[in-house]
């Protein structure tokens, strides 16, 4: 199929898919022009040097869940030169004072839980599982979903109280789509036999399911915001550019089929881009709000995001924990990384830092506390915990997102579905992304999005006039 180069292209905001769409498009001579409203490019996965420590918005590492995006991975090795390094993935929760592998593995969480209590869950699970037997019924909301792969009673136990404290919402009214994109799809039968293997599982045939034994890859050095960095570097290259501090305030659309952009500089002053196709990569509630049409969009209010506050430690001593991320049920923060576990080099010898991630709405009472405040009671609570003590602490910073997870509220699909129609009836206007898509995507998929967009503009083709209603989706 042959290529045509489009007149222009801008593509607002610099998270994953916004740079893989003009890494591809910058090299096949597209030269893309980037808007980007924060002063650094990468979204969650930026870094934020503090204290000769590298702190992210989260961590992130880059894994893929099959064979068939080995490609992508590649990608992501040879951006950062080989410079790489590599584990499985060990996440714990932290329940009654006792740590618990998480994903929950049954049959560890049994012999931790004790026989009672284990045999009252698995009592649970049968009776769940006979109830399907005999009254299958679709999984709608969270609860459901958590209902049936694990049993009522290891739902009340470990997962009702916490997914309502990340998700400020109670499970029952969460929608079950959003657990597809979070946790491995399987009841609990499959699951004791994963915690049983010595080697991995067959791979899905699925390959966007989340498996039980994930291993991820992360930069040596520089925190996960060097492989944005990189790609960056390489779209201006090629010559793209990438305009930082840049925040897109109104998309027009105009009558010869391009778009007119507005957006706020550095200084304050309002300017415009004129381009003949545009990505969007921002929220799609805020694309929705900027947006001049034919017709108006469609109605916004029932996506929300959850925004995401992260406490930085910088604390005096390393080896804190042996996992990568700890979970807390009961505490302000609802997880807590070591920097080092990801890299040994994210802080200078003898030194470590802990990245404590919460969640809350933006301008409820948390996000509206002052910085100080909330790593008062972060330090306070780690201490509290064991964690660390006073001593080991040498300071601490506060970083804010706005924009950290698409909630799925039961229903949202009837606002999200006509607001994605509406977008795919906009020629040569693309949107695509984490926010753009309103969708929970990981890293690997962010980048396959971004160069199938590409590969589908520069190609000339129409888009498709109806988008399935499907989590890989990649862009409308």
């Amino acid at each position: 199929m042959s290529e045509v180069k489009p007149p222009s292209v801008a593509v607002l905001g610099a998270g994953m898919t916004g740079l893989a769409a003009a890494v591809r498009l910058a090299e096949r001579g597209a030269n893309p022009t980037i808007l980007e409203a924060a002063d650094r490019v990468g979204g969650l996965v930026a870094t934020i040097p503090y204290q000769g420590r590298c702190f992210d918005y989260g961590p992130h590492g880059f894994a893929v869940y099959s064979a068939a995006d080995q490609p992508l991975l590649d990608f992501f090795t040879s951006k950062l030169d080989g410079q790489v390094v590599s584990a499985d993935k060990f996440v714990q929760i932290k329940f009654r004072g006792q740590l618990f592998d998480y994903p929950l593995k049954p049959m560890e969480a049994a012999r931790q839980l004790g026989p009672a209590e284990a045999a009252a869950c698995g009592a649970s699970y049968a009776a769940e599982a006979i109830r399907r037997a005999i009254r299958p019924r679709p999984l709608l909301t969270a609860e459901d979903f958590f209902v049936s792969n694990y049993g009522r009673k290891l739902y009340r136990t470990f997962f009702e109280h916490y997914t309502a404290k990340v998700w400020g919402r109670h499970p029952s009214k969460l929608s079950a789509r959003f657990l597809l994109k979070r946790m491995p799809r399987r009841s609990i039968f499959a699951a004791i036999l994963a915690s049983l293997a010595t080697k991995r599982q067959k791979e899905s045939s699925d390959p966007d399911e989340v498996p039980f034994h994930l291993h991820w890859h992360y930069p040596k050095t520089g925190g996960s915001g060097t492989f944005p960095t990189a790609m960056a570097a390489d779209i201006e290259s090629n010559g793209g550019r990438v305009l930082l501090s840049r925040r897109a305030i109104a998309v027009k659309a105009r009558d010869d089929g391009g778009y007119e952009i507005t957006y706020e500089s550095p200084d304050g002053r309002r300017e415009t881009l004129d381009a003949g196709a545009v990505v969007s990569t921002i929220s799609i509630t805020d694309l929705a709000h900027i947006f001049s049409g034919p017709d108006p969009a469609p109605p916004t209010d029932a996506l929300v995001f959850r925004a995401v506050l992260i406490a930085c430690i910088a604390t005096k001593r390393r080896d804190i924990f042996p996992p990568q991320n700890i979970y807390f049920q009961n505490r302000l923060f609802n997880r807590v990384a070591e920097i080092t576990r990801y890299s040994p080099e994210n802080a200078p010898p003898d030194r470590d830092g802990l990245s404590a991630e919460m969640t809350c709405d933006v301008g409820d009472q948390l996000w509206n506390r002052p910085d100080e405040d909330i790593l008062e009671q972060v330090i306070s609570e780690l201490v509290e915990e064991e964690v660390i003590t006073r001593d080991d602490v040498e300071g601490g910073m506060l970083l804010r997102y706005p924009h950290g997870y698409p909630v799925y509220l039961l229903g949202y699909e009837k606002q999200l579905l006509p607001l994605r129609r509406y977008f795919a009836g906009q020629p040569r206007l693309y949107v695509a992304g984490r926010q753009g898509l309103y969708s929970y995507a990981q890293m690997h998929f962010c980048v396959r999005a971004g160069f199938s967009l590409a590969d589908h503009l520069l190609s000339g083709e129409d888009k498709p006039a109806e988008p399935e209603d499907s989590e890989t989706l990649l862009f409308v």
